[in-house]
């Protein structure tokens, strides 16, 4: 049974708790935990240490998301580490960004331990993993007229008075876009996007970009 340096990552202790048990009784892996961390920014630290074959991850993390997690760690240059996202989020358009940010396979939370164990070995093959479709939650989505991308719920500008393209961008840094990739496509420069990030950051109350990720997730961007 091939032995494999496993890290771990959710916000709930009591889900990593119960993670690590599942992955004793692994039919095709032997895992040898190297961590388990709720905090983003912990989880690469511990990753720059141990260097795991599998990462077992959700995107709800203390101080970092997950999404720039994944992306900090492949911009260091590793494939050595399999990525796996165990998260609650369904939406296809949270899968998309996570598989465009470097994730090997994503799974949602309420599959089971078979179905785990196949995400590992499917991963740990090289075989990139998606689960069945999940059909994308769009009677929550509003699309402007220019045929963008879908943008946060209707109530949820409304109440924090965000313009069309406060909206545009906030719909963007939820795809772990930077300013200047902003910049580009929405044709504005990266210091224009920078004023507009602050004042989003300011109409929601967040002061990271983790934070914006979050609350576009949670009001279904």
């Amino acid at each position: 049974m091939q032995i494999v340096k496993t890290l771990l990552a959710d916000n709930h202790r009591i889900f990593l708790e119960g993670l690590k048990t599942v992955l004793k009784s692994d039919p095709h892996h032997q895992h040898h935990i190297v961590g388990c961390t709720p905090n983003g920014k912990k989880l690469v630290e511990l990753w720059r240490e141990h260097l795991p074959e599998l990462l077992i991850m959700d995107l709800n993390l203390v101080e970092q998301h997950g999404l720039e997690a994944i992306e900090e760690i492949r911009r260091e240059g590793s494939d050595r580490t399999c990525i796996l996202v165990m998260t609650a989020y369904q939406d296809t358009k949270i899968l998309r960004a996570v598989m465009e940010n470097g994730a090997n396979g994503y799974l949602p939370k309420y599959k089971g331990a078979v179905d785990l164990y196949e995400a590992i070995d499917s991963v740990l093959h090289g075989i990139i993993y998606r689960s069945e479709p999940l059909k994308s939650n769009m009677g929550k989505l509003l699309t402007d007229t220019n045929g963008q991308p879908a943008v946060i719920a209707e109530v949820f500008v409304k109440k924090h008075r965000l313009t069309k393209r406060e909206t545009q961008i906030l719909s963007l840094i939820s795809q772990a876009m930077n300013n200047k990739e902003i910049g580009r496509k929405l044709f504005i420069s990266d210091q224009t996007v920078s004023v507009h990030r602050k004042n989003i950051m300011r109409k929601l109350g967040v002061r990271s970009t983790a934070g914006l990720i979050k609350m576009a997730y949670d009001h279904c961007l």
